[in-house]
């Protein structure tokens, strides 16, 4: 896993922690191995950091492009954005079976999981807490694979 290197010790600290406890990670490549295509994989349920690329329908880059965001089994945990003409936008795609977080099912994280207690212990945002949409098309979204750092 790729990260920026104010975020390393982090990253490193928490997956350490992760590995001992025997967490569930389905599979850990480099973005490299789905040729940096972000949806294949986060359909592959591939953990991951660096990807150099822009925030999707903008021309920001991404945290994932400054390597200061991690994804978490993203199949399992996708980004969900409830629009205001009640359409659902999920991502991946494959994911919509997992946009319903009432469910059980493997790889699922949720406010008591242990990856979102040690991210947030180091400071780190979760995805899967609310989070405001900068345009009036959506109430906001929830990216439940998806933990930025925040030291800068």
């Amino acid at each position: 896993m790729v990260v920026n290197r104010p975020a390393a010790a982090d990253v490193t600290d928490v997956f350490q922690k992760l590995f001992e406890a025997q967490y569930p990670i389905e599979r850990m490549t480099l973005i490299d191995d789905f040729g940096a295509d972000d949806e294949a994989s986060m359909r592959a349920n591939n953990s991951s950091a660096f990807n150099f690329r822009v925030v999707k329908g903008s021309k920001k880059l991404s945290a994932h492009a400054r390597g200061l965001a991690v994804d978490i089994n993203p199949l399992y945990n996708p980004y969900v954005r409830v629009m205001k003409d009640d359409t659902t936008v999920v991502q991946p795609e494959a994911g919509r079976p997992y946009a319903d977080r009432e469910g059980i099912y493997p790889f699922r994280i949720d406010a008591d999981d242990l990856a979102v207690k040690l991210f947030k212990a180091k400071g780190w945002s979760w995805g899967g807490d609310a989070w405001a949409y900068s345009s009036d098309d959506s109430e906001g979204y929830h990216d439940y694979m998806h933990f930025s750092y925040m030291g800068e």
